[in-house]
């Protein structure tokens, strides 16, 4: 008999297992004490049960990754432990085939109400961490129509904005490390289109088997519906369809109207 077991994070803790002896053809329940002082779990020998490592007991036993342990009872009998991960982000005590287990319960007693979804949580965890890996793949590049609004939020002086109002300059932007950067100038919405694709190309191309999104700003997506054609050759046969939307106010105050907007994930 096999069971997965999750250690929540916790940090300077004592916490508890309760482990059936029925469950494990054992003639006694057995409750496991740990102990997390920084970044370090360790179970701790009791009065009901003893220790193994290496065939040597011990008080207690810091959790290591793949490490094997052995609970021996006080009626004699044993049960071994397989460490599958320690680390802090996904602690894994025991690492088992659980498919025939819809839930698992967590705490100091087999009727605990904590209980967890288990295939639920395995799939949110290695969503999460997928997405955390990924996230340096996503790229978001941005044409705006003018730089009225690059001025009034002070990104840009007032007499660039005027030069560039005159001479009808289209900065393209992205966002690094959390901040917006130019990367781009063209003069007309033409020259404009075509540097946000040169951009796209630029920055190792939209892998189409990850989502996109395209966004504008301002009452019509005119400009947008424009750009699509223009550059169509990056989308036609790769592409079922492109989803858009309206770039939120809290963005749109500082980019103003006639926004076109590309977010997607680049190709490795």
């Amino acid at each position: 008999m096999c069971r997965e077991i999750l250690l929540p994070n916790l940090r300077d803790s004592d916490y508890a297992i309760s482990i059936s002896g029925k469950a494990y053809g054992l003639r006694q329940d057995i409750r496991l004490f740990l102990e997390i002082t920084g970044v370090t779990w360790k179970i701790k020998a009791d009065e009901t049960y003893q220790l193994r490592k290496s065939g040597l007991f011990c008080e207690n036993v810091v959790l290591e990754e793949h490490e094997k342990l052995v609970i021996r009872t006080k009626r004699g009998e044993e049960l071994e432990l397989i460490v599958a991960d320690s680390g802090l982000s996904f602690l894994t005590l025991e690492k088992y085939d659980f498919r025939q287990m819809s839930q698992i319960s967590i705490g100091a007693a087999p009727q605990n109400e904590i209980c967890y979804e288990f295939e639920n949580l395995i799939s949110s965890y290695h969503a999460a961490e997928t997405l955390e890996k990924k996230r340096d793949e996503i790229c978001l590049i941005a044409l705006l129509d003018t730089l009225e609004y690059l001025k009034k939020g002070g990104r840009i002086s007032k007499t660039v904005a005027f030069a560039g109002g005159l001479l009808n300059i289209k900065p393209v932007i992205t966002v690094v490390d959390g901040e917006i950067q130019v990367i781009g100038k063209a003069r007309g919405s033409k020259q404009g289109n075509n540097l946000l694709v040169q951009k796209i190309h630029e920055s190792g191309g939209i892998d189409f088997d990850e989502p996109i999104i395209l966004g504008y700003s301002g009452l019509s997506d005119s400009y947008l519906k424009k750009y699509v054609e223009d550059s169509r050759d990056i989308w036609q046969d790769k592409a079922d369809s492109l989803d858009s939307t309206l770039i939120c106010s809290v963005i749109g105050t500082h980019t103003g109207p006639g926004v076109v907007a590309v977010a997607f994930f680049k190709k490795g």
